[in-house]
């Protein structure tokens, strides 16, 4: 894991050394093993590296460059079975001057060109400079787990791992309105960001530059089976190969020429990874994890009952509410994006513990919800929907049951019921996923945060197509059933932007800390995918198929639970907590009219309901004072500074 950049200008000689380096220490914190830049004699092309030592850690030094220098490259991530790929290579001639796995991208480019994202296995994110063919190629891994940025700036393009990078190398930051109103509603979809003018290299995509043409290619999405024609095969042999291709690849990302660590909560989907890294690892792993003071929230006993299981060392990290209200701008700044609980923060802090224990690669569990259907509202889409396979007797009770065992997901499960925003979802999909259908049914008081609520207010009723046209519909979801269209939309929004991005990727990178995912492994989503959605999701039963996979490398107690959000206690309204005073101070400081996004009553509203709330039946009031207030440090540190 590192931070990368690049800048383009063909038609100008603009590439400016000192910006380029200047923005590559920027980013020290993804790459505190030393920053490198490189540009051509003419500086339209520079390349800049933030090293985080992994692999060959004495020489995998980057930019990279093949054999006559005629191509160079930057990387971040790591590229899975690269010992194999590279010995291929070398078969066909390849020299090579490392032994980093990132090496092999310049000889999959010189022998298969655009094409050599096919044969890449991994989580990366990339920029290649070919001198011969004088062209740009960047790409980016089929899930998005690792960052890549770029703005078309006054005739340059630039490219970089975090947004603060692209500022430093002169692109304005700004938010724009319409993305800002998206990500507090439906979400931001794949390519788009809160900054104007901003995009992400969407995931599974490449982008061919030259000096007078642009390509964007997509390489691979999930390609969801159509409704009737998922795989016939029997579930036991279903059950084998999901282990199968989970111990793969939980096996691929320890290796490292460090140790590789597990960050564990009390779940199926760390416990697994944490069972299964002991059976494949020669080492015992070490495993943090987070303990909170509500019992609510608090996993401990769990994530210890699996330690001890498989005689896992495990470091604890207690969370107080104060440790949430100090760290709470530095977090936000360097993860670049909202939260809405304030998890992420503690996410932020088990990474601090990790950097200084002097460990730097971390087993998670991102993306196990999105692939097998773990989330509740996923539940309610198949029972309201999608009941193919389901035993009635299953059902039964089914909501009430629901709601019971998930009092931390109360604010998204509202049952069945029309809200006012979903019929472009129903004419569009064919039936509006549940978590879209609570969000329709909140938008309104959403937008009515923003200022020029009546021009807002015109715009209402187009957020939810806005959302949607973001995505290939006919491709990708028509005919598809209704738990993959709802998997598909999440996994393209809330995973992307939320999950790995500001909770993963920017609160680990913050401390120097690599995260792999290894439930996001294309060989084992592509054969999860084909499968019928009740193998997934049965009943009350979440991950159906995961927890029978999961079984011999997980206690019973952990195997019957249900999903429990990985969360961390909401403040009480009315409380005098350190976390709740600095939501306050914030939302009523100059900051917030600063920005010209929100009302100075609706920031003062919500303030006052913090400390004095007006009804205590009122919802949604933490989750929009995070939001808000992600932003206004956003303004603060990040466009302002």
């Amino acid at each position: 894991m590192c931070g990368i950049l690049a800048v383009f200008s063909p038609k100008h000689s603009s590439v400016d050394p000192i910006k380029l380096k200047h923005a590559a220490d920027i980013m020290y914190h993804r790459g505190p093993d030393g920053r490198n830049i490189w540009h051509d004699a003419k500086r339209q092309i520079g390349l800049g590296h933030a090293r985080l030592s992994i692999i060959d850690l004495h020489h995998g030094h980057q930019p990279l460059k093949n054999q006559d220098a005629t191509c160079i490259a930057v990387v971040n991530g790591e590229l899975y079975d690269y010992k194999r790929i590279r010995a291929e290579l070398q078969a066909d001639g390849a020299v090579f001057r490392t032994e980093s796995d990132s090496e092999i991208l310049l000889h999959l480019w010189e022998k298969y060109g655009a094409e050599c994202v096919h044969h890449m296995r991994g989580e990366f994110s990339f920029v290649l400079w070919d001198a011969r063919q004088e062209v740009l190629f960047i790409g980016r891994d089929r899930f998005g787990i690792k960052p890549l940025y770029f703005a078309h700036h006054q005739d340059t393009w630039y490219f970089a791992s975090e947004v603060k990078a692209l500022k430093s190398l002169g692109v304005p930051l700004c938010f724009e309105s319409t993305a800002t109103m998206l990500a507090f509603t439906y979400g931001l979809c794949d390519s788009r960001t809160l900054f104007d003018g901003i995009e992400q290299l969407p995931p599974g995509h490449t982008l061919l530059l030259s000096k007078s043409h642009s390509s964007l290619k997509k390489y691979w999405d999930f390609n969801y089976p159509l409704r009737g024609e998922t795989s016939k095969i029997d579930f036991q042999d279903a059950v084998s190969t999901v282990r199968s291709h989970l111990l793969e690849s939980v096996k691929l990302r320890l290796g490292a020429d460090v140790p590789v660590s597990v960050y564990l909560s009390g779940g199926i989907d760390s416990s697994v990874l944490a069972g299964m890294a002991q059976q494949v690892s020669s080492y015992a792993p070490k495993c943090y994890t987070v303990s909170f003071q509500d019992a609510n929230y608090d996993e401990l006993a769990f994530a210890r009952e699996t330690a001890q299981q498989f005689h896992l060392p495990l470091q604890v990290v207690s969370v107080s509410d104060n440790d949430l209200a100090e760290h709470f701008s530095e977090a936000i700044y360097r993860s670049e994006g909202l939260i809405e609980n304030p998890a992420p923060i503690a996410k932020f802090l088990l990474s601090r513990e990790v950097h200084r224990n002097g460990d730097r690669v971390v087993l998670t569990g991102e993306g196990s919800d999105e692939i097998f259907g773990g989330y509740p509202h996923f539940r309610q889409d198949v029972y309201l929907h999608n009941r193919e396979g389901q035993d009635p007797a299953e059902l039964k009770d089914f909501q009430e049951e629901l709601t019971k065992a998930n009092a931390l997901f109360s604010g998204g499960l509202m049952g069945d019921f029309v809200a006012s925003g979903q019929k472009d979802f129903d004419t569009l999909l064919g039936f509006t996923p549940m978590i879209y259908k609570t969000i329709s049914s909140t938008s309104e008081r959403v937008l009515g945060l923003f200022d020029e609520f009546s021009l807002v207010a015109k715009k209402k009723d187009s957020l939810a197509k806005m959302f949607l046209s973001s995505f290939e519909i006919n491709s990708q979801m028509a005919g598809r059933d209704p738990l993959n269209i709802s998997m598909y939309l999440w996994s393209k929004s809330f995973l992307i932007n939320r999950l790995l991005r500001a909770y993963g990727d920017g609160m680990e990178m913050s401390h120097s800390v690599e995260g792999r995912v290894p439930f996001l492994d294309h060989k084992l989503v592509e054969f999860v995918k084909t499968l019928p959605t009740h193998f997934k999701s049965r009943g009350l039963t979440d991950k159906y198929i995961l927890r029978e996979a999961a079984k011999p490398f997980i206690s019973e107690s952990i195997y019957r639970r249900q999903k429990h959000p990985f969360s961390a206690p909401v403040m009480p309204t009315g409380s005098k907590s350190r976390l709740n005073q600095f939501l306050c101070d914030t939302l009523k400081s100059h900051v917030m009219q600063r920005m010209g996004l929100f009302s100075k009553k609706a920031c003062n509203g919500i303030a006052d309901h913090l400390v004095n709330p007006n009804s205590p039946n009122e919802t949604n009031i933490e989750m929009f004072a995070l939001r808000m207030v992600s932003m206004a440090i956003l303004q603060q540190k990040l466009i302002e500074n």
